[in-house]
């Protein structure tokens, strides 16, 4: 075989290895992308379904505020309770602004930019919760009121009640301070945080899981 015609069957050879290399590419592109989509899809679901849940007993605190409005330590405890769904509500919403914008079109790097950031924010947003350690009282007062329509406060042992408070203040105040800043992206990556995120947050862990695959299969070209 002459050198020319050894160029031309290296050259052949490059060119279908080239398309093969390109075809598998767009290949795993598509299909890790399509279960990006998924895992971003169930995570919306799970935001939706927590903002009806918080959205709905919003609206039951700020009814038992008004049903008890004569009755100041009762009204206080729903809105109370109302402020602090609301405020869960308003970070849901925007947590589901930022993952129905994701632009699946774009660059690798510039997507996996986005997810961290989605992440980094439920993180943040994490830290609602643990606010309403110090206010378990409250859930007490709304119990003996509903179940059995006793105001806890006016006819309950006043030394309980204090010791309640007591306990608030010395116990559940210190735990939700240190559970805030436990609660930070820069613990993102701790097995503990991710175990926390389960279900809430770790389907972005999946999705950057298997844009990292894409990332890598481009890099051997």
């Amino acid at each position: 075989m002459r050198l020319e015609d050894l160029q031309k069957t290296w050259a052949s050879l490059d060119k279908k290895i080239e398309r093969n290399w390109k075809l598998n590419l767009e290949i795993i592109r598509r299909s890790n992308l399509d279960k990006v989509k998924n895992k971003m899809n169930n995570l919306i679901w799970v935001k939706a379904a927590t903002l009806a849940f918080y959205f709905l007993f919003s609206i039951l605190f700020l009814m038992f505020s008004v049903n008890n409005w004569e009755v100041i330590h009762m009204a206080a405890t729903g809105i109370v309770f109302a402020i602090w769904t609301i405020s869960i509500c308003v970070a849901t919403i925007h947590e589901l602004q930022l993952i129905t914008n994701l632009d699946y079109s774009t660059p690798i790097p510039e997507m996996q930019k986005r997810l961290s950031a989605i992440r980094l924010m439920i993180i943040r947003y994490l830290r609602l919760g643990v606010w309403i350690a110090p206010l378990y009282f409250g859930f007490i007062i709304l119990l003996f009121k509903l179940v059995w329509n006793i105001d806890i406060v006016a006819v309950g042992n006043q030394t309980w009640i204090a010791s309640n408070f007591i306990l608030s203040i010395g116990v559940f105040v210190p735990f939700a301070i240190w559970a805030h800043f436990k609660l930070s992206p820069k613990n993102a990556e701790k097995r503990w945080m991710n175990a926390l995120l389960r279900g809430n947050g770790s389907q972005i862990v999946s999705a950057l899981a298997l844009t990292e695959e894409i990332e890598r299969f481009e890099k051997e070209q």
